[in-house]
């Protein structure tokens, strides 16, 4: 039996989340501990708000050593906006801040360009690099939904990271990736009508 558990450490649209996945058919469990943390088998790390107040919590709990034994396992994780970003080495936000280094990468902030606020609130079409499973059945240049200020240059990924990228602020920026187990995505899947609805439902049936 699948057990898909939303890591609830304070911040993150976790209801929103449940509600996708009550949508679609299935049970979903909010984890705070270790233990509980353990006893998944698809794993979502959500997250809205300041990447190093994000590790400050996740630490507290001891949740982030367990977020790195989980990713061991081979099960897959999916890291949602502030979440995908958590997955990577660090953080440039309110200085210098170390992630999780489950994926090779930076996260900074949009740049400031002349006809583009800070952050980005809008749907914007995802754009296909590589063949990722989260997309099955979902076609190329589709739009999801997004809210961030910080962002993944996508051109400074390693080339073994199967993509999708998005483009603001003449930036090209990470929108989605997947590395073995390792998933996330910039959007918001729970907020992104239909599409994101099949999304969610591709990573459940990993």
């Amino acid at each position: 039996m699948k057990t898909i558990s939303i890591v609830n450490y304070g911040l993150g649209n976790i209801h929103s989340i449940q509600n996708a996945i009550d949508y679609l058919g299935y049970k979903s469990k909010l984890v705070a501990t270790p233990k509980e943390l353990s006893e998944a088998t698809h794993l979502i790390l959500p997250g809205v708000g300041a990447f190093p107040y994000a590790m400050k919590l996740l630490k507290e709990n001891d949740l982030n050593e367990s977020i790195l034994e989980f990713a061991k396992t081979g099960k897959p994780i999916l890291g949602i906006c502030l979440g995908m970003q958590l997955l990577f080495e660090e953080s440039s936000e309110n200085g210098l801040s170390l992630g999780l280094n489950l994926l090779k990468g930076k996260v900074d902030r949009f740049k400031l360009t002349k006809g583009f606020s800070i952050p980005q609130i809008q749907w914007n079409m995802l754009i296909k690099k590589n063949d990722c499973t989260l997309m099955a059945g979902i076609p190329d240049k589709e739009y999801f939904y997004y809210v961030n200020s910080y962002c993944i240059d996508a051109l400074s990924l390693e080339k073994n990271y199967n993509m999708y990228v998005s483009k603001y602020a003449n930036q090209v920026f990470l929108g989605l990736i997947e590395h073995e187990n390792i998933m996330g995505v910039q959007f918001h899947p729970e907020k992104s009508a239909k599409t994101g609805l099949l999304l969610m439902k591709n990573f459940i049936g990993k």
